[in-house]
């Protein structure tokens, strides 16, 4: 099968959406598929070549934009230059049975060619898409209250156009439902996660010497809860502040990520009892070996959509992670077995939950272990990458 992969959210963009393209297309090469992907921004000091298939930006930048999900005049400029370049690859993009794509830019994009080129299109995401009550006035990426309009709108022209739509939970699909996207056409497929990468007995060399380099120092002998992820609000990251301050005294905080909230939070962190560490953003490749240093992974979030990448990925590496019931979390957490899951906000249940296993060892490890477990029965990504195969099979027999 032949595939050309047009992504908005792909290295060095963070993001779990980002994380899960790269993965995603790297476990479809792996199964035999002839895979090329276009992002629509990459980075010129980073070596493509580097990726086990072929990776060509459409456009490239000489630094990537910090700032690159803020909505201003600029990124409507480089949204719109991005699909004119798309444009001009149409040819070497068209070379394929199918375009798959995440959203909005990239969307509208492999719309576009599909028209031209008489190809099947496939949209594939993981998040929400229409927060229409939840837009605002701040320039927080994609809650800004014109971006959401602006990507929208976009967002169901490329939904409408699509030969089917793979998401990432049943909460997702329902609100695509909501919006008037045919739910024929919509497909549920978790995400996976490569156990071989995140496992439990990952050596720590290398992420110490990243920390020792960066001037970060855990200490040992202490108990340690952390939280990874971008840090903006649906994530929940004042909320596990709140929690690290109601534990015991001693416990550390350590936050693993970058964000436009992160000196607000770094402020916040001065007025706790409990010490909290920002180590900032790592690379994928380490995070099972920062994962060695944590007893305990809190991820509070208070909206998501489907199934959280890093809520796995702390599964497969053994240890017990506390939860929300945002998004479809529910699918994976069984609480009080593999984990903990409490409502949205509910920071009482989520301290009480931390605390009773903080105090127990051999709990943390029961529950670490019958994690781990469940993740290589269920939400491994070759188990995944069939699942999108037969969906691809079933978009050419209909064609």
């Amino acid at each position: 099968m032949e595939l050309s992969l047009i992504l908005d959210n792909f290295y060095p963009k963070i993001g779990g959406m980002s994380i899960q393209n790269q993965e995603m297309a790297r476990f479809l090469h792996k199964a035999g598929n002839t895979v090329r992907v276009f992002p629509l921004l990459g980075d010129a000091r980073v070596d493509y070549g580097d990726f086990s298939y072929p990776v060509q930006p459409i456009c490239i930048t000489q630094f990537f934009p910090e700032n690159y999900g803020q909505f201003n005049l600029h990124s409507i400029a480089r949204e719109i230059n991005k699909t004119l370049k798309g444009l001009l690859r149409m040819e070497q993009i068209g070379r394929c049975s199918i375009i798959h794509t995440d959203l909005y830019a990239s969307g509208i994009l492999g719309s576009i060619i599909k028209k031209m080129k008489k190809k099947r299109m496939l949209i594939y995401f993981g998040g929400n898409i229409f927060r229409n009550e939840e837009f605002s006035g701040k320039g927080e990426d994609k809650y800004h209250r014109y971006k959401g309009l602006v990507y929208t709108i976009g967002a169901k022209i490329a939904l409408s156009i699509a030969d089917k739509i793979i998401v990432n939970g049943e909460d997702i699909a329902s609100e695509l439902v909501s919006h008037g996207i045919p739910f024929e056409k919509i497909r549920i497929i978790y995400i996976g996660v490569d156990e071989t990468l995140f496992r439990p007995d990952v050596n720590t060399r290398a992420i110490e010497e990243y920390f020792s380099g960066k001037n970060v120092s855990i200490p040992k002998g202490r108990k340690i809860v952390m939280f990874c992820g971008r840090l903006v609000n649906a994530n929940g990251p004042f909320d596990f502040l709140e929690v690290v301050d109601n534990l015991a005294s001693g416990v550390i905080g350590l936050i693993i990520g970058d964000g436009h909230l992160k000196k607000e939070l770094e402020e916040k962190a001065k007025s706790i009892r409990n010490k909290v560490i920002f180590a900032g953003s790592v690379k994928h490749e380490l995070i099972p070996a920062v994962l060695r240093f944590a007893d305990l992974c809190i991820y509070p979030f208070t909206k998501i959509g489907g199934v959280s990448q890093v809520v796995l990925e702390a599964m497969a590496c053994g240890k017990c992670v506390i939860t929300t019931s945002a998004g479809a979390m529910g699918k994976v957490i069984k609480n009080g077995y593999n984990g903990f899951i409490a409502g949205v906000g509910d920071i009482r249940k989520i301290t009480h939950c931390a605390d009773k296993v903080l105090k127990n060892d051999s709990l943390l490890d029961r529950i670490g272990v019958r994690a781990r477990q469940d993740i290589l029965e269920k939400w491994c990504w070759a188990s995944r990458i069939s699942e999108y195969q037969r969906v691809c099979e079933e978009m050419l027999r209909e064609n």
